[in-house]
C-alpha cells in the first residue's frame, strides 16, 4: 500500500453520438472528411490533455493520461468516432503521449443489437470493434410491438436507444456529435440527445453532417454571462481551435479559488503520512467513562486504507461475467485513504476539543483548590500577629506557587493543542475527508449500475468535488450485462450498501443521544452541586454561626470550579454537536430505509427505477455530508474563553 493518499490519472470521456447512414451524406468522400474530422478532433483533444497534464502534473498521478470514446456502435457516425479511436489507438504518435479508449453502452444483448445491422459485413464490422472495445455495458432493453406514433422504431426500442444514450451523456465530459442541424427523427435520437446535453452543460463540439463547416464547440460557458439553453440550437458557438485550450483546461484543472485555498487543502491531502497508532484517546476515553460505548483496539491502531477499501468491496454482490470492483481499483483504493483519514481525524479532533474544554476547567478547579489545600488564614494572621509582612508574602508566595506551576502546564497544553490543530489543519481535513469518503462510497453503487456521479458542469468549485470526479472518471465505466440476473445483483449491491449505513446511523444516532444526555446530567449536577453550597453557606451566616475561613475559601473554591467544569461539559456539548449528529443520523436512518423498503417492493427490478434509488440515495447520503458539514464548519478548535 502507498504511504500517501493517491493522486487520479488524468482521464477525459468523450461521447461519440451522431446520425445513422440515412442522414449522413451519400458520397464516399464526404464520408471520408467526416471520419478524417473525428481524428483531427480526437488528435487535438490528446493534444490539450497532455498540455493540461503537463501544466498540471503536480496534482495527477504519474501514469499517461488517457481519453475514453464511449460510442454505442450504431451503423454511422457512432462508427467513425470508433474506428478513429481504435487507428489513433494502434497509431504510435510521439507528439500525443495519450492512452486511446473505446468503451461501449450497448441497448440490447449483443445478438438481439446485431439484427439492426442487415449484412454480415456490417455485423462483422461490429464485432471487430467490439473486440477492441476496453469496457463493454449491456442494457436491458426490449424489442416491442408497440408502434411509435412519430415514426422510426417501436416505442420499447425508441425507448432503449434513449436509455443508452442518455447512459452515455452521463458517462462523458464532453460530446463530439455528428449533427446536420436539423431536427430530429424520434425519441433518443442525436438532436435530442443534443438538447439534453446542451442543458445539462456538457460542451459540445460539432462536427457538420453536411460537411459545410469545420468542427465547432457549442457550449454556453462560452458566454461571459451564460444563459440556461433550452436546446442545442440556443448554444453560442466558436471556431474549435479558439475554445478548445480553455475547455479542456476548465474541465481538468483542480479548482481555482480565492488564495489559492482548495488546491492547497488538495496539495495538503496528499502530502500527509497516515500514522500507524492514534494518540487523541480523549474522546474514546470521555465514551467509556460516560458508558456510551466501550474503549476498541482501532481507538488506539485505527483501520488502514487498505482495510477500509476491502470493506467497501465487500458490498458487491455482482457474479461473473459482470466486472466486480477491486480492492485495488481506482474508487476503492481513493475511498480507503479518505475514509481511513476521515475516522483518523475524527478522533483527533473531537480529542482535542475534550481536552481544551477539560484542561481549562481543571486549570480553574486547581486555582480554587489552592485556597483550602492549607489554612491560609492562619498563616496570615499569624505573621501579621508578628509584624512579619515580609515573611507573609513569601508564605503566600510559596503557597501558591506548585499550584501555579500546575496551572501553568495545563494553560499551556491548551495552548499546544490549539496550536498543533490549526498547523496541521485538523478540522478542515477531517471534514474534507469525510466528503470525499461519502462522495466515492455513493459513487459505488451508481458505477455497479452503469452510472456516474451528478457533478458541477464543466468545473468543481471545491477540491472535494473535483477529486471524486477525477477518480470516477479514472475508473472508467463498468463493464457489465445488466440483464435480469444482473439487475438483481445490481439491487444486491445497492441494497447491502443502504443497509450498512442505515445499521450505522442507528448506531450513531443511539451513542451521540448518550453523549448529549450524560453530559447535560454532568452539567445540570455540577451546577446544582455549586447551587446547594452557596445557599448552605447564606443559610449558616444568616443564622449567626460564622464557618471557619477554611470553609469560606471551600466554597469560593466550589463557588469556581464546579461551574468551570460544568461549562466544560456545555462546551464539549456545543462544539461535538452530537444533538444535532443524533438527529441527523435518524433522519437520514429513516430516509434509507424507506428507500430500501422501495428497493425491496420492486420485483422484478428494473433498470430505472434502481437508477432512481441509487441517485435518491446518494442525493439523501451527500444531502447529510452538507448539513453536517455546514454544523461542523462553525465549530472550530480553539482556546476556551
Amino acid at each position: 500500500m502507498e504511504k500517501y493518499p493517491p493522486r487520479p490519472c488524468l482521464a477525459l470521456a468523450v461521447g461519440v453520438i451522431g446520425h445513422r447512414p440515412n442522414r449522413l451524406p451519400a458520397g464516399q468522400e464526404k464520408l471520408t472528411a467526416i471520419a478524417s474530422e473525428f481524428t483531427a478532433v480526437l488528435t487535438a483533444l490528446g493534444r490539450e490533455v497532455v498540455a493540461t497534464h503537463n501544466k498540471y502534473a503536480e496534482y495527477f498521478s504519474g501514469q499517461q493520461p488517457s481519453i475514453a470514446a464511449i460510442s454505442a456502435l450504431a451503423e454511422g457516425a457512432d462508427r467513425l468516432g470508433a474506428q478513429a479511436v481504435i487507428g489513433l489507438q494502434q497509431t504510435a504518435r510521439q507528439d500525443i503521449a495519450v492512452g486511446f479508449h473505446l468503451d461501449v453502452p450497448l441497448p440490447f444483448s449483443v445478438d438481439v443489437y446485431k439484427e439492426d445491422f442487415k449484412t454480415e459485413e456490417s455485423k462483422s464490422e461490429f464485432d471487430s470493434l467490439l473486440g477492441q472495445a476496453r469496457s463493454v455495458l449491456v442494457l436491458p432493453g426490449e424489442r416491442g410491438r408497440q408502434h411509435d406514433p412519430q415514426g422510426g422504431s417501436t416505442l420499447q426500442e425508441n425507448r432503449s436507444y434513449e436509455d443508452t444514450g442518455l447512459t452515455l451523456l452521463n458517462q462523458s465530459d464532453l460530446v463530439l456529435a455528428v449533427w446536420d442541424g436539423e431536427a430530429g427523427s424520434g425519441r433518443g435520437g442525436t438532436k435530442d440527445l443534443l438538447d439534453v446535453a446542451a442543458r445539462s452543460g456538457t460542451p459540445i463540439i460539432h462536427i457538420d453532417a453536411k460537411c459545410e463547416r469545420p468542427a465547432r464547440i457549442l457550449w454556453n460557458g462560452l458566454d461571459r454571462f451564460p444563459s440556461a439553453p433550452s436546446a442545442v440550437g440556443d448554444l453560442p458557438a466558436q471556431d474549435l481551435g479558439d475554445a478548445l485550450p480553455d475547455l479542456i483546461d476548465k474541465l481538468l484543472r483542480p479548482p481555482e479559488s480565492e488564495g489559492d485555498i482548495e488546491r492547497l487543502h488538495l496539495k495538503s491531502y496528499y502530502a500527509k503520512r497516515l500514522w500507524l497508532h492514534n494518540f487523541g484517546l480523549a474522546f474514546p476515553m470521555l465514551m467509556a467513562l460516560l458508558e456510551v460505548r466501550e474503549r476498541r483496539h482501532t481507538d488506539w491502531q485505527p483501520p488502514r486504507p487498505e482495510t477500509l477499501a476491502a470493506d467497501l468491496v465487500k458490498f458487491d454482490r455482482s457474479e461473473p461475467p459482470n466486472a466486480k470492483l477491486q480492492e485495488t481499483s481506482a474508487l476503492a483504493t481513493a475511498f480507503g485513504w479518505s475514509d481511513a483519514w476521515g475516522v483518523w481525524l475524527a478522533q483527533v479532533f473531537r480529542s482535542a476539543f475534550v481536552m481544551n474544554f477539560s484542561l481549562a476547567a481543571f486549570a480553574v478547579v486547581v486555582a480554587a483548590a489552592s485556597l483550602v489545600w492549607t489554612d491560609i488564614a492562619e498563616s496570615v494572621a499569624a505573621a501579621a500577629k508578628l509584624g512579619h509582612n515580609a515573611e507573609m508574602a513569601k508564605e503566600l508566595a510559596w503557597h501558591k506557587l506548585p499550584f501555579v506551576l500546575i496551572e501553568l502546564v495545563l494553560i499551556l497544553s491548551v495552548v499546544a493543542v490549539t496550536r498543533a490543530g490549526y498547523v496541521n489543519g485538523w478540522h478542515h481535513r477531517w471534514i474534507e475527508s469525510r466528503e470525499v469518503a461519502e462522495r466515492l462510497r455513493m459513487a459505488f453503487p451508481l458505477w455497479a449500475l452503469g452510472l456516474r456521479p451528478t457533478a458541477f458542469p464543466v468545473e468543481e468549485p471545491a477540491w472535494t468535488g473535483w477529486y471524486t470526479r477525477a477518480i470516477v472518471r479514472q475508473q472508467g465505466m463498468r463493464p457489465a450485462t445488466l440483464d435480469a440476473a444482473g439487475l438483481q445483483q445490481g439491487r444486491a449491491t445497492l441494497r447491502s450498501l443502504l443497509s450498512d449505513q442505515c445499521g450505522y446511523n442507528r448506531s450513531t444516532e443511539k451513542r451521540m443521544e448518550k453523549m448529549e444526555k450524560r453530559l447535560e446530567l454532568i452539567g445540570a449536577v455540577l451546577f446544582s452541586l455549586t447551587l446547594l453550597a452557596l445557599i448552605v453557606f447564606c443559610l449558616i451566616v444568616l443564622v449567626d454561626h460564622p464557618p471557619g475561613a477554611r470553609i469560606s475559601f471551600a466554597v469560593t473554591g466550589i463557588a469556581a470550579g464546579f461551574p468551570a467544569l460544568g461549562t466544560a461539559t456545555f462546551g464539549i456539548r456545543v462544539i461535538g454537536d452530537f444533538d444535532g449528529i443524533a438527529r441527523r443520523s435518524r433522519r437520514t436512518y429513516e430516509v434509507l430505509q424507506r428507500i430500501i423498503d422501495a428497493i425491496d417492493s420492486e420485483d422484478p427490478p428494473s433498470l430505472s427505477a434502481l437508477r432512481a434509488r441509487a441517485r435518491a440515495a446518494s442525493d439523501i447520503m451527500l444531502g447529510d455530508v452538507s448539513s453536517w458539514r455546514l454544523a461542523a464548519e462553525s465549530r472550530t478548535l480553539a482556546i476556551p474563553g
